[in-house]
């Protein structure tokens, strides 16, 4: 079987997130149950092809990621050509696959879901999200108000061009994001499967985007840790008091909340380190980078912070390694990879129920789970632990125990694999049903 995954994002020369590490971790699992896998992604060197671990990767010369998928498929369809794929899988994110399925619509296609572009946004505003059931379905459904700049943006294919849009200048930035949470949600629609590897996003997808139930599948992302995370003993030292937060510096992943728990925690225990590892994006009001904005936040407080900035995967186990408490206080994830690192890891985690992490933590029982946006319980989970050496070590035992178990390569990629037949037999049975005829 030949399976090929279309995503602007994928190490190293595009690796901005964790789609990037998923695309990785589920070409090489797929290629190692002897599928023949083969990688179309962004450059910003040009136009190539490397091996990539035996898997095959096909850079297109694409800085603009929302250009992405028209520039990516002439090279995918002329390598279709050549060697014919049976099943591709792409992101619902900037719907990177879409031009490829309007022009081969009878290949089968998987939608991974991810994170929606009007979810990033929705959980990067000030205001504290109240979740979808209630305000979320009536923010994030809003209808699309189509003018003439919008359908000088729709190509010969009626294919909404996200790059045409911006280049008109139609609306403000709200009407742009909800042209491409249209785009977004229209690609997930004609897709033969949608994959979600969280229930929270299989009910996005259900409740937000209409997307018919008995096309949605739940498929976990496979992780194989590296080997230097399962060498780390889980953090039994009594005197520890290193806090550690894993992942980019912005709102939606609760850095504001966290920074608000801290005051509570250095009362308790006053020789507590905050080690920050990560990136620092722009605060979406002032304009600072988040580590200036913490420092200014906490005032003397500040000196208990360290900043590391971002770590190279083969230095992140060291990383790890020296961190007693791990905490992810994210407002959405859907299912992060940073939480499955520090389950390889052996950390204790203080984790959120906004998204898949409670499922990843197995409701409490790999690591604790508090609610999003909550700093007081943030604050309650990151002391206890502190106290509790033991505990410490028996959640991490537990949360390694489970990322093995659950996460590895050969179930996750079993369930892969199901999803990518079943796409196929559909395909097949939908092209070979007769037509309907009028009576």
């Amino acid at each position: 079987m030949r399976l090929a995954y279309v995503s602007y994002e994928y190490p190293p020369d595009t690796a901005l997130g964790g789609i990037a590490t998923y695309v990785r971790q589920a070409a090489r699992t797929m290629a190692g149950r002897g599928w023949s896998v083969e990688v179309f992604a962004a450059s910003r060197g040009g136009t190539f092809t490397v091996d990539d671990d035996g898997v095959t990767v096909h850079r297109v010369g694409e800085p603009c990621n929302l250009a992405f998928a028209r520039a990516v498929a002439p090279l995918f369809e002329a390598r279709h050509r050549e060697s014919p794929f049976d099943v591709i899988e792409g992101p619902e994110y900037h719907a990177d696959a879409r031009v490829i399925n309007h022009r081969l619509p009878g290949l089968p296609l998987v939608v991974k879901m991810h994170t929606p572009s009007k979810l990033v946004e929705f959980v990067n505003r000030a205001e504290a999200p109240e979740g979808f059931r209630r305000r979320g379905r009536r923010v994030l459904a809003m209808p699309l108000r189509m003018g003439r700049h919008v359908l000088r943006a729709i190509g010969r294919r009626g294919i909404l061009d996200p790059v045409a849009i911006m280049a008109a200048g139609y609306g403000d930035g709200e009407s742009r994001a909800r042209l491409i949470d249209r785009l977004e949600s229209n690609h997930a629609r004609r897709a033969t499967i949608v994959a979600a590897p969280c229930r929270a996003l299989c009910e996005y997808a259900r409740d937000e985007w209409r997307i018919d139930p008995g096309v949605l599948r739940l498929a976990p992302y496979p992780y194989q840790p590296p080997a230097g995370f399962l060498a780390i003993e889980p953090a039994i030292n009594p005197e520890g008091r290193v806090v550690g937060f894993v992942g980019r510096l912005e709102r939606r992943k609760g850095i504001e909340v966290l920074v608000r728990s801290l005051p509570a925690v250095c009362q308790r225990y006053p020789d507590a380190i905050f080690r920050f590892v990560g990136g620092s994006l722009p605060h979406p009001e002032t304009g600072i980078p988040y580590a200036d904005w913490i420092r200014r936040q906490l005032g003397s407080l500040s000196a208990r912070c360290e900043f590391l900035g971002k770590v190279p995967l083969p230095e992140m186990h060291a990383a790890y390694a020296g961190i007693d408490v791990c905490v992810f206080p994210s407002r959405w994830e859907n299912f992060p990879n940073v939480c499955l690192e520090a389950m390889a890891a052996a950390r204790a985690i203080v984790g959120t129920a906004a998204g898949g992490m409670s499922e990843m933590l197995d409701g409490g029982r790999a690591g604790m789970v508090v609610p999003a946006d909550d700093s007081q319980a943030l604050a309650a989970a990151i002391i206890g632990l502190l106290a509790d050496p033991v505990e410490r070590s028996r959640l991490g035992e537990a949360a390694r125990k489970r990322v093995l178990e659950q996460y590895n390569a050969g179930v996750i990629g079993a369930v892969m694999e199901s999803i990518y037949r079943e796409a196929i037999a559909l395909s097949g049975a939908r092209q070979s049903a007769p037509p309907l005829t009028s009576r």
